[in-house]
């Protein structure tokens, strides 16, 4: 399969280099280097910039017409690739502080990920290399997209200089660079080699299934079993015995949920849904829970979501599931935790923020926390349970959905754990339409004059 792919791209730059040689422009030969990026990436749109040093400026001609981009106020995701000269991803890029629509986006594509690639030689900047992918691609780029672009740095030079220099004696082509060759070669044998793991990772995976099946299972007869049970010392041993049987099934979820996501990303499930229905049914499958252990649950949902937006649904719902759990986990009886999730119009986002009243986490271990397993380097774990690979997935898929999982937290009085992601408008109108008459009067009876619920509802009901 590698020596099939590796062969694959090198009769792709063969090609390429055949093309340029016969070439009798230069927008034919910008129009066959994005081409091949193309092929080379799996995207849908590429961007071959050369760089004018007199000018300051970067530019390309496509169809006969000179495009320039000033580079002395450099903007965009593209103006930070140019001042640093580093090659960058960027996944969910319209959520990315540096991205400027009209820069990195002027024909207004549904760009989902972006890769940027600076070529230098030496000191001088030659050219900057762009390939994008829609919201509609499965996949975001990774290491081996970058790897095999970088493997072209020869031929990439010689073609930028000799667009520059506009002479065919110069800098002639095609191509012989064997190194290349090589290069493509090993890069494929490393991905050759991920996929090999990724068998194993598999075969790990089903062997935790499993283990996972029969545990759930012994769960359930423990269950029936209790219910049948007076005698209160053995019903004591039995909600013992179901308490392990809870640890195996949240352990191997959690080392499933590792395994995909160190070694193959979750495919992605772009799916239309209503907004606030979405976060209410979830919200809503811990109720009972906070209800036994007498925890006052607090849920905010703007009325002004839209009625339609479209998100990854899996990794979002994963990363509530995970938070509400956790807050539940290490939340005391009586206390409480509130579900908050807000929605900006100007910039298409949603913040959603898990609020607790539970242990809290010491200042020294915040910036451990999103590692895998910090959990269980401490005494937590054997208290509460779990591997601590829970937070670790949540900043993963966070960070994949267009944001970063931050934390507040202080032993003691609790944590916030939030975020703000992007979401595509589908219909803009609210989930909630505001109150026609607005002259209404609102009575809330209530035996808990100070309770927050109270606070939520009044709000709620005033914003509409």
């Amino acid at each position: 399969m590698m020596q099939s792919s590796a062969t694959g791209l090198i009769d792709i730059l063969n090609e390429a280099t055949r093309g340029i040689a016969k070439s009798k422009s230069n927008a034919e030969i910008n129009s066959i280097v994005e081409s091949l990026l193309l092929d080379f990436t799996k995207s849908e749109l590429s961007t071959f910039l050369l760089y004018n040093r007199e000018n300051q400026s970067l530019y390309m001609e496509r169809q006969g017409n000179k495009i320039e981009i000033p580079m002395s106020n450099p903007r965009g995701l593209l103006g930070n690739a140019f001042l640093s000269r580093k090659p960058s991803i960027y996944n969910h890029v319209a959520s990315n502080k540096f991205y400027v629509a009209e820069v990195d986006n002027p024909e207004g594509s549904r760009i989902k990920s972006q890769m940027i690639i600076p070529i230098s030689s030496g000191e001088d900047m030659l050219c900057i290399i762009s390939v994008s992918r829609s919201a509609m691609h499965k996949e975001n780029y990774k290491p081996h997209d970058m790897e095999l672009i970088k493997s072209l740095t020869p031929f990439l030079i010689k073609v930028s200089r000799k667009l520059a220099s506009d002479s065919s004696s110069k800098y002639l082509l095609p191509l012989d660079e064997p190194e290349i060759n090589e290069e493509i070669i090993k890069i494929e044998e490393r991905s050759d080699e991920t996929d090999k793991c990724g068998d194993m990772v598999q075969f790990f995976a089903n062997t935790v299934h499993d283990i996972r099946t029969p545990a759930n299972s012994l769960y359930g007869f423990l269950d029936l079993i209790e219910s049948k049970i007076t005698d209160d010392r053995i019903k004591g041993f039995i909600e013992n015995a179901k308490e392990s049987a809870k640890f195996i099934n949240d352990m191997t979820t959690s080392l499933l949920d590792h395994a995909k996501e160190e070694h193959a990303a979750v495919e992605i499930e772009l799916a239309e849904v209503n907004g606030i229905r979405f976060f209410s049914q979830i919200a809503d499958s811990f109720s009972a829970n906070m209800s036994n252990k007498n925890i006052e649950y607090l849920i905010y949902i703007d009325p002004k979501l839209p009625k339609a937006i479209s998100i990854e649904t899996l990794k979002l719902k994963r990363v509530l599931i995970n938070l509400i759990g956790n807050a539940y986990k290490f939340t005391p009886r009586g206390k409480q935790i509130a579900l908050i999730v807000i929605f900006n119009k100007k910039r298409s986002t949603v913040t959603v923020s898990v609020n607790d009243q539970g242990i809290g986490i010491a200042k020294d271990r915040q910036d451990e926390i999103f590692k895998a397993y910090t959990q269980a380097e401490d005494d937590t774990s054997q208290k509460f349970g779990g591997t601590g690979l829970g937070l670790s997935i949540c900043a993963q898929y966070v960070d994949e959905l267009g944001g970063k999982l931050s934390l507040n937290s202080v032993i003691d009085k609790g944590s916030k754990f939030y975020f703000d992601i992007p979401v595509d408008v589908i219909d803009a109108r609210p989930s909630q339409a505001p109150f026609v008459y607005l002259e209404k009067i609102v009575t809330i009876l209530t035996d808990r004059k100070e309770s927050a619920n109270i606070t939520i509802i009044t709000n709620y009901l005033a914003s509409l």
